[in-house]
Formats: C-alpha cells, structure tokens, sequence
C-alpha cells in the first residue's frame, strides 16, 4: 500500500479549485450572478458584524445577564458548527464525495492521498465563501471589546469551527454514501430520502424557532453540544466576558484530536466506498409507460400533449429534486402553521392552504420548461407543449381540489386551436356524476381525435392513385 503524500494531496486540491473556477467563468452572466449573490452575503455579513458589535457592548456594559450571554455565545458557535457539517454532509454526498477519472487517479497514488486533496479543495471553496462573513463578525467583536486580540482569537476560532464541521461533514457524507453502496433499501430510496432530509431538517428548524418555548428549548440543547465549547475560547480576548477556561482548553483538545480522527476515518471510508462495487438495486415493480396518465387525459388531449406531459411526468418521479422550486409556496403553509401554533388557528387558514397548494402543484411543472423540452418542442406546437407542462401537473394525483383546479384549467388554456378550446370547455364542464356524462365525454374526445388528426396530417401529401398502386404492388 502506498503512503500518504502531502504533495500529491495539494495537487489533487488545486486541480479541484481549477476546476470550480473553471466552472463559474462561463461568461458575463454567471459573473453578474456571483457578483449579485455576493451583494446579499455583503448584508448578511454586515448585519453579523452589527449583531457581534451591540452583544458585546451590551455584554462589557452589564445590560445582560452573564448566564444568558454565555448561552447565546454557546448556541450560535454551535449552530455555526452544525450549519457547515449539515451543508458539508450534503455536497459530500452529491458532488465532492466521489472522483473525476477514478482508474487513473486512484491508480496514480493513494486513496488518503486524494480524499485529503478533496477536503482541502473543500475547505479552500469555504475559505472563499465565508471570507467576508469572518472579518465582519471578527470586526465586530473587535470593535465591540476594543481590542484587536479579540479580532485575531475571533478569526482563529471560527477557522478552528469551519475546519472541524467540514472534517465531520466529508466523515458523515462518506458515511452515507458507504450506506447507500451497501444496502438495496436505501439506495433504491435514496432520492426520496434524500429529498426529506435536505428539507425536512430546515423546515423543522424554522418551524420551531417561531415559538418561544420550542426556541428556548433547542437553543439549550444545542448550548451544550461539545461544538459550543469554541464560545468560551472566542470570549477569552473579550474583557470581562463570562468564558470559561477549562472548556476553552476542552475546544483546543477536541479540534486537535477530531480532525486527525476524522480524516482517518476518511481513509478508511473512501476505501470501502471506492474499490468496491456497489450494489445494484432491483424495483420490484416495473412502471409501464403511459401508467401514471389517467385515461381521462388521453382522451381529451392532442397526442402530443399527453406525451409531453408523460415526459414530464416520468422525469419527474425518476429526479424529484428538479421540481425544488414547487416547495416555495408551501413555505407560506410553514409560516401559516407557525401562527396557528403559536396564536390559535386563523380563519384564512383554510384559504391559505388551498392557495399554496394550488401555486405548488401548478408551478411545478410550469415554471421553467424551456431548456427541458428534449425532442419534444420540434414535435408539438407552441401552444401544445405548454399545455402538455401544466398537465402534467394533473398526473401527480393530488386528490385536493384546491391542488388540482388551476392545473386542469391551465392545461386546457393551452389549446393549439378552436376545436381544440371547445374541447377543453367540455372538459371542464364535464363531472362524473352528471346524466349526460357519458355523452359529452364522447362528444370532447371525438373533437380531441378529429383535432390531432387534422394537425398531424397537416402538409403531408396524399399519394396518388398510381403510386398508391405501385407501393401495393412492391409490398
């Protein structure tokens, strides 16, 4: 077995970098956008600073308790921790995770060589992002205390705080992915759990941050995690802040023990995860294309449209964190069950609920279909991919009317043409209790068939009569 190599481990960290530079230089578009995300981490960052620069006002004044201050302290050091290892986890397990030409890399030196190399990538990408944000909350607990020691301690330790989440982050995001390369159940899951995860976790987090006592709660459960240990070290430089020394030295000790450990256990992660074959899950169940399109559908809409929504459809379930977006307006469910919480059920409740499902469902196939058309644009007109979109909407079987509604509407709003619009205001004048269902039913489905077959006929040349004959005669 070869030995570890410093050098080939900066090498595999500067060609990571290279590469994610190489990424966000695509043009001036992908440069405005940096820039403008920039601007937003430029508030945060400035607000942080503000925040650090009155708690420690407040704090060398006497206007706060000293208990509580070391609470607050302790919470947010924590939090910080857990934010960078949560968000460490996930790139692990989705990109940084894995190599890019794995048979000559791992190949050309060791494995512990070239997981060091992509954790200090990692840590380089960090470095870059939370540059600013450092310096404005450093700035401010040095501007608050007076002192430029506490400037310097304060950078160090959110250093120390950056480099052990991300360490535990890769260990745990190695971890993952050794689970889903060895059991069938979590890697024929895995997107579904995935997805509750990424946003499970966060909604939970704003959901309980809204009530007092749920905040107060997590707050001292997370106050005595051994992440708000670095707090006692960063209120060391603060004069007459409440820090304590024994768990100052107990912050030093966990960072110099952690980090060693965990990038042994990357080691050793990497190697069960990269020279193994992972396991191949088989779906019980095989979906037949078509299955998931009601039959209804079929019958009211041109075949172009009932295919473009299959498309989107089956897309759909095989990548559910494509339609990410179709979450927005459930979080306004998130703030109206906050207040319902916390305040008692409103009487807009129900409105609220019906209005963020109906945005949810409607957008999700909706908002963003031009650069996802496939084959299927130069096979369907203007107008029928649109509503072959929206209706796919209608294929996810959201059985709330609220949900379901505008969906429905929207699909038939997309009509190519005249039949097409007096089909559609059948169709949604059609209900299934109705006497005459049946036969209105017959009647949209035939001005639905006339109408596909007029479009896909269309310029096209009927053969003659001789040439008719002469193809009979060579079949």
């Amino acid at each position: 077995m070869s030995r570890f190599d410093g050098r080939n481990a900066t090498l595999v960290a500067r060609t990571e970098l290279r590469r994610t530079r190489r990424r966000l230089d695509t043009g001036w578009k992908a440069i405005l956008l940096t820039l403008l995300g920039g601007a937003f981490g430029l508030l945060y960052a400035a607000g942080f600073g503000a925040g650090a620069y009155f708690f420690v006002q407040k704090l060398a004044a006497g206007d706060l308790d000293p208990s509580e201050g070391l609470l607050i302290a302790r919470g947010t050091l924590s939090g910080i921790a857990l934010f960078v290892a949560f968000f460490g986890l996930q790139r692990t397990v989705k990109s940084i995770g894995r190599v890019d030409a794995p048979a000559g890399v791992l190949s050309a030196t060791d494995h512990r060589t070239v997981a060091v190399g992509l954790l200090l990538a990692e840590f380089g990408r960090w470095l870059v992002v939370s540059a600013i944000p450092i310096l404005c909350l450093a700035g401010g607990i040095g501007l608050g205390a007076g002192s430029a020691a506490a400037f310097a301690l304060t950078v160090v330790v959110l250093l120390l705080v950056l480099a052990a989440g991300l360490v535990a982050g890769f260990v745990g995001g190695l971890v993952v992915k050794n689970l889903i390369a060895r059991s069938q159940f979590v890697a024929r899951h895995k997107t579904a759990l995935g997805f509750l995860a990424s946003f499970g976790f966060p909604a939970a987090y704003v959901f309980l941050m809204t009530a007092d006592v749920a905040a107060e709660a997590l707050l001292a459960s997370v106050a005595y995690l051994p992440s708000s240990w670095y707090a006692d070290l960063l209120l060391l430089g603060v004069p007459g802040a409440p820090g304590n020394t024994g768990y100052a030295a107990a912050a030093v000790a966990e960072t110099l023990l952690a980090i060693p450990l965990g990038l042994a256990s990357v080691g050793r992660l990497t190697g069960g995860l990269w020279f193994r074959d992972p396991v191949q899950p088989t779906n019980e169940k095989t979906v037949e294309r078509g299955s998931r399109i009601p039959a209804a559908l079929e019958d009211r809409l041109p075949l172009a449209t009932v295919r473009t929504a299959e498309k989107s459809w089956l897309r759909a379930r095989r990548a559910p964190f494509t339609l990410q977006w179709a979450l927005m307006p459930l979080f306004v469910l998130l703030y109206a069950g906050q207040q319902a919480f916390v305040f008692g059920i409103p009487p807009v409740l129900a409105a609220t609920v019906g209005v963020a499902l109906a945005l949810s469902v409607a957008s999700a196939f909706t908002l963003n279909p031009v650069g996802d058309e496939g084959r299927c644009c130069p096979s369907s007109s203007p107008r029928g991919y649109p509503a072959g979109s929206s209706s796919a909407g209608r294929c996810s079987r959201v059985r709330s009317p609220a949900s379901r509604s505008p969906c429905w509407a929207r699909s038939a709003s997309g009509s190519p043409d005249r039949t097409h619009r007096s089909a559609s205001r059948w169709q949604r004048s059609w209900r299934p209790s109705s006497p005459d269902a049946a036969r209105r039913s017959r009647a949209a489905s035939a001005l639905r068939s006339r109408s596909s077959r007029r479009r896909r006929c269309r310029g096209v040349e009927k053969p003659s009569s001789p040439a008719g004959g002469a193809i009979s005669t060579s079949r």
